[in-house]
């Protein structure tokens, strides 16, 4: 399960403490199909919070892309390595800016792929490294 915010809603005081985007919708589906395999992306921010959703058995695995994209070796360097406290175990993030323009516009979706646009460069340059 994934997705993105295009609206600009700010998600529930419920939904932010516990991280992820869709873990209440992961913890419903997984209510009614228990055998199915469950990856939940969107919201992750701490090693804690991924933690916490895969051995509460809302999900079976966690996605990072973004955050891997500003960090590659993220998985090893942070969220695997026990030499990284919890409370400093914490994703990258980045917000990218919309274009001046964009915001004056009036429309609430003018400029709503330009942050999926520039992680996608990015993952572009990671992939053409060598």
């Amino acid at each position: 399960m994934m997705g993105a915010d295009f609206d600009g809603s700010k998600p529930s005081s419920r939904t932010a403490a516990r991280e992820a985007t869709f873990i209440d919708f992961a913890e419903a589906i997984r209510s009614d199909f228990p055998r199915l395999l469950l990856l939940v992306t969107g919201g992750f921010r701490t090693r804690s919070g991924m933690e916490a959703a895969v051995s509460g058995s809302a999900c079976d695995l966690v996605g990072i892309a973004r955050p891997a994209v500003l960090q590659p070796k993220l998985p090893n360097e942070i969220i695997f390595n026990d030499a990284v406290p919890n409370e400093k175990a914490r994703l990258p993030e980045k917000k990218v800016a919309v274009p001046f323009f964009a915001k004056f516009s009036g429309l609430k979706g003018v400029g709503a792929g330009v942050s999926n646009n520039w992680y996608t460069g990015e993952l572009q340059k990671i992939g053409q490294a060598k």
